[in-house]
C-alpha cells in the first residue's frame, strides 16, 4: 500500500504493519484538517474493516464515494466488506460498477472479482 499523498505516510506506514487502530488514530486526524479527503476516508474504512468494526468500514467507504464517486479502490475495498458480512449480491453490485468504470487493465475490479470467486468456490 503506497501513497503519492505525503499526510498518508504514516497511516499507511501502520496499516502495512497491521497496526489498524495507530491507523485510524493517524487518519482521523488528517479528516479533521480535510473532511472531504475521499483517499483518508477510504483507509479509514480499511483499517475499520481489517478490526473487525463493519459499521464504521461502512460509513467511511460511503463517505469516501461520496467525494469521489469514481474511488475505485474504495468500491474494491467496500465489496470485500460485503463479502466479510455474507452479502455476495451487494459485491457484485460493486463490481458492476467497477466494470463499467474501468474495463482495461484495472486492479480493483480484478480483485474483487478474485475475491467473489474465492467467495463462492467456499460458500458453496
Amino acid at each position: 500500500m503506497t501513497s503519492k499523498n505525503t499526510e498518508l505516510k504514516a497511516a499507511e506506514s501502520a496499516i502495512n504493519r497491521k497496526e489498524y487502530k495507530k491507523a485510524i488514530v493517524e487518519l482521523n486526524k488528517i479528516l479533521a484538517e480535510k473532511p472531504n479527503h475521499a483517499d483518508a476516508w477510504n483507509l479509514l474504512g480499511f483499517s475499520a474493516r481489517k478490526s473487525g468494526d463493519f459499521k464504521t468500514a461502512k460509513t467511511a467507504y460511503t463517505k469516501a464515494l461520496s467525494i469521489n464517486p469514481k474511488h475505485t479502490r474504495a468500491m474494491e475495498y467496500m465489496g470485500e466488506m460485503y463479502l466479510s458480512l455474507n452479502q455476495p449480491a451487494k459485491a457484485e453490485e460493486l463490481l458492476s460498477r467497477l466494470e463499467k468504470l474501468c474495463s482495461y487493465n484495472c486492479k480493483d475490479r480484478d480483485l474483487l472479482r478474485s475475491a467473489i470467486k474465492k467467495y463462492k468456490a467456499t460458500s458453496s
